[in-house]
């Protein structure tokens, strides 16, 4: 299907080409549809993030907000080949400091079949993930500004009305502890499919999410790093050069980083 031209704002093809994408997954599937990607989903989701890093950037200008792969933008191929995926059936923007090795608090931005989402996300098993965890539960205080919302936790209301608090792909129940280290918690607001094609003001609202979202982002970022865990043995343990990328691809696979080394060497050393 060739399309002559390409629209600037999300469509209900936008999230058709991703729920049809993650129905046949395949090569030859991504590539009879590359067209309705570049002009459906590429160009688009590309002008949304960058209008939206260009105000994120000032609001918070240690980071990166260079709107590319490799910096704030996924790839919608899988980096390592898997038997279940070969291309991302959700796209991603994140936000964090230049050089940070993908164990910190970021803030994001997600398209998929479903809608959009934005907010704050904290990796499982850190520092910042456990002085999050704590606030929430009413253990400890959270970030200035911030009103208790009730139960010792943070209400959603007190951060912008539609921003709710998720561990994993759980609603979180505030006040309560959250005794799953192994799931993100997100803070986040979803706009499903049929609000998001055609808004006219998406970036507006991506961008009061994410503003939103900056208190706990800076309250989590501060946390003070846990000892060296086997995770950064292993990664001291590589040319100082690699860490950062090793770090990264492991997590955006979702495996951890021994994982990750094991399968790199298999593939570099197999005959």
């Amino acid at each position: 299907m060739m399309v002559r031209e390409a629209p600037v704002t999300l469509t209900g093809e936008t999230f058709a080409f991703f729920a049809a994408l993650a129905a046949d997954n395949t090569h030859t599937w991504f590539h009879a549809h590359a067209e309705v990607y570049r002009a459906h989903v590429d160009l688009p989701w590309r002008t949304l993030v960058a209008a939206v890093a260009a105000e994120l950037g000032t609001l918070l200008p240690e980071l990166d907000c260079t709107v590319k792969t490799g910096h704030v933008l996924s790839r919608i191929a899988a980096r390592w080949p898997r038997p279940d995926m070969a291309y991302r059936t959700e796209l991603v923007a994140a936000f964090r400091p230049l050089g940070e090795d993908g164990r910190g608090p970021r803030l994001f931005i997600a398209l998929g079949a479903e809608g959009l989402r934005a907010g704050l996300e904290v990796p499982p098993r850190t520092a910042a993930w456990d002085a999050v965890a704590a606030a929430l539960s009413g253990a400890a205080g959270g970030p200035e500004g911030v009103r208790d919302g009730g139960g010792g936790g943070w209400g959603a209301d007190d951060l912008g009305g539609e921003l709710r608090w998720w561990l994993g792909r759980q609603p979180l129940r505030l006040g309560e502890g959250t005794a799953r280290r192994g799931s993100a918690l997100r803070l986040q607001r979803a706009w499903p499919a049929s609000a998001a094609a055609g808004a006219p003001d998406l970036a507006g609202g991506l961008l009061s999410a994410l503003r939103a979202a900056i208190p706990w982002y800076l309250f989590a970022a501060q946390a003070q790093p846990a000892a060296p865990g086997a995770e950064a043995a292993l990664l001291d343990a590589l040319p100082r050069s690699l860490r950062t990328s090793v770090a990264a691809r492991a997590e955006a696979e979702g495996i951890p980083v021994a994982s990750f080394i094991v399968y790199a060497l298999t593939r570099a050393l197999a005959p």
